[in-house]
Order: structure tokens, then C-alpha cells, then sequence
């Protein structure tokens, strides 16, 4: 780990991400095999967990140990891997911001809690949703696929994570997906907000998975719309009608469409000055020996909804995101209200404190003059 977070093979890597971007045309790069959980704690991995925990005010000399040995699920060692993975992603995305191409890292999740599982292996959603465009995570094949993918699909997108679901086509060793299996995966996947799909295993695309693909490019379009010929033409098979149909409901919505995403973006860029406004006045409290505790939770409520309004609007869902940009603007102006009112008080008394001390000095100066004439 240390080796790609500080060391040389961080920079190849790296190097070499930007060395495809600047020579080929291409659209994404997709990190893999970024995790670290079971492995990676060598002597100088401890060095550096060393080191980190003793900035932190904690000293210790070893790895924490279960039964003489590491214990891997120890939370210090937990953050400790995300601190230095964080320094990887940070580092690599600086490389690439400036290049038109789209970074994507692959991550562990499960369908009860993505990050929880994410973290243990250094791979922190909330930490990869600031450096990569999207998260990708992969679609649950075990026993009752219907459920846990919607379940992911939920918890993800209530999250604020921007993701694509890869879809293996094969489960197991060996064993194939089925048609009817995929069908199951990606439509309760669109329902629970999924909106990019990645099919891995492209040896096994046959003639009824690409079959499945166009039916669920359709499913996709008409998931949101409430309109029974839409739902009769799909079950029907009937795809040549029901993409026109689409394509009519489609011009149809699209000057509502425009309107939600102009309104959005508007509200989220309102957003943007408001968060960096409170930030600086938190700052400033903090100096002035102010107690943000009280103001705590509407900040954390009013930074979630707006990370989750920039996420739907980058995602396109464009009501989303105006309706959690309400929510944001609601609540971060109370708590900007309240930070503000509180570093009014601390300068209003100051200068109180001020004037009194000139009057006072004044009136000092007044009677020194006096009693030296007398």
C-alpha cells in the first residue's frame, strides 16, 4: 500500500494513466484492484501506520495485535489505509483533471451497508465520490438477486454516490448468467436509481444477452414515465413502437426537462457560495471561541442534501436534485443565520468594549488636565 500511496510504483502508475490519456482516444480509465484488507502489512506499512497513529497523539509501537497476530478489522488500521489510498486518488486525480476524460475506480460494497464493507479494504465511498466521476461497484449474483441489487441500488444512491454497476456474465468459477437473470439484476438495479451499466466478460455476449441489453436501454427510458402503452408495447416485445413512443414523450419532456436543470443548476451554484461562505464563518467562530456543537447537525443535514443535489444533477435527475437543493437552502441558510448571529454578538460586544475603554481614557485625559491646572 505504501508503495502506491508514497513510493515509486504510485508515480508509474500514475505516469502511466496520463501517458493512455495524452495517446489515446478514449473516454474513462477505470482503477482496479485498489483494495487492501487482507495483505499489505509489512515493516514499512507498520512504519507508516506508526507514524500516523503517533500525529494523532497516540503511541504505539506495533501493529495492533488479536491472538498474536494483526488484527486487520482494528478501526485505527481501518483509517489508516483510507488516509493513505486517499493520498493515491488525490494525486492521481490531480494528474487528470485537466485531460476531457472521465476517472472511474472499482470498489467493494455490499448491499446492507456499500461503505461499511468498502472501508475495510481502504476504499472509502464517500472519500472515492471526490476524486473519481464514478464508483464502480459490482452487481450481486448470490440468492435473491431481485432484492439485494434493489437494496444496493437505494442505498447508493441515498448515499450521493455516483456509480456504474458492473455486471458480471458469469457467476462463480464458470456458470454463466442467464437471460432471465440479468433481466432480474438490471431492471430491480434502474428501479433502486441505477443509470450506468457495465457488462464485464464481453466473450460471453450472445445473441439474447444484447436482446437483454435493448430491452433494459428501453426499460430505462420508460421506468420514470407513467404511461401504459409504454409498459404494454415492453411486455409485448414490441420495440420498434415503443422506442418511437419513447422518442415522442421524449420531445414532449424536454422543455420541462430544460427548465428543472436550468433552475437546478442555478439553485446548486447558489449552494456552492453558501457552503464556502458558512465554511469561512466556522473558521472564524472557532477562533472566536464559538460553539458550533449547537449548529452541528443542520450543517451535517444541509451538506448532505447538497452533495446529494450535485450528484442527481450530474446524474441527470434534475427534479431530485432541485427538490435536495431546497432542502440544502433551507437549512444552510438557518444554520448561516445562526453562525452569523453569534459572530455579530462577539464583535458587537468587543466593540462595546472598545468604546467604553476610549470614554474611559477620555475622561482620564479630561481630569489629568484639570488636576494639573489646579
Amino acid at each position: 500500500m505504501v508503495e502506491i500511496s508514497q513510493g515509486s510504483y504510485g508515480k508509474y502508475y500514475i505516469d502511466t494513466v496520463e501517458h493512455i490519456i495524452k495517446n489515446y482516444d478514449i473516454d474513462a480509465i477505470l482503477v482496479t484492484n485498489g483494495d487492501f484488507y487482507e495483505y499489505s502489512f509489512d515493516s514499512k506499512s507498520e512504519a507508516e501506520y506508526l507514524k500516523y497513529m503517533n500525529s494523532r497523539g497516540i503511541v504505539i509501537y506495533e501493529w495492533p495485535k488479536k491472538n498474536l497476530i494483526v488484527n486487520i478489522d482494528d478501526g485505527t488500521i481501518t483509517n489508516w489505509q483510507n488516509f493513505e489510498m486517499e493520498k493515491f486518488y488525490s494525486a492521481l486525480k490531480n494528474r487528470v483533471v485537466n485531460y476531457e476524460v472521465e476517472l472511474w475506480v472499482s470498489a467493494k460494497t455490499d448491499e446492507k451497508d456499500p461503505n461499511n464493507l468498502s472501508r475495510k479494504y481502504g476504499q472509502d465511498l464517500n472519500m472515492l465520490n471526490n476524486y473519481a466521476t464514478r464508483v464502480v461497484v459490482t452487481a450481486l449474483l448470490t440468492e435473491d438477486i431481485a432484492g439485494k441489487n434493489r437494496t444496493l441500488a437505494d442505498n447508493l444512491r441515498e448515499a450521493g454516490i455516483s456509480y456504474v454497476l458492473e455486471v458480471p456474465l458469469i457467476k462463480g468459477a464458470s456458470t454463466p448468467v442467464t437471460k432471465e437473470e440479468l433481466d432480474t439484476i438490471m431492471q430491480n438495479s434502474i428501479d433502486g436509481g441505477t443509470k450506468y451499466t457495465l457488462l464485464s466478460s464481453n466473450y460471453l455476449m450472445n445473441e439474447g444477452i444484447w436482446d437483454s441489453v435493448l430491452k433494459l436501454s428501453l426499460y430505462k427510458e420508460i421506468a420514470g414515465i407513467d404511461d401504459a402503452q409504454l409498459i404494454n408495447l415492453y411486455n409485448e416485445g414490441q420495440y420498434d413502437f415503443l422506442k418511437e413512443r419513447v422518442e415522442e414523450i421524449k420531445k414532449i419532456k424536454e422543455e420541462e426537462i430544460t427548465n428543472l436543470r436550468d433552475q437546478s443548476k442555478t439553485k446548486i451554484r447558489k449552494l456552492d457560495k453558501v457552503v464556502e461562505d458558512i465554511e469561512s464563518k466556522l473558521t472564524l467562530t472557532k477562533t472566536l471561541g464559538f460553539d458550533t456543537s449547537q449548529v452541528a447537525e443542520k450543517w451535517d443535514f444541509g451538506k448532505r442534501e447538497y452533495s446529494i443535489a450535485k450528484n442527481s444533477f450530474i446524474e441527470g435527475r434534475y427534479k431530485e436534485a432541485l427538490d435536495r437543493a431546497d432542502n440544502a437552502e433551507i437549512v444552510l441558510g438557518q444554520v448561516n443565520y445562526a453562525v452569523q448571529v453569534e459572530i455579530d454578538k462577539v464583535y458587537s460586544s468587543r466593540m462595546f468594549i472598545g468604546f467604553t475603554i476610549i470614554i474611559l481614557f477620555v475622561i482620564f485625559l479630561f481630569l489629568a488636565y484639570y488636576s494639573n491646572r489646579n
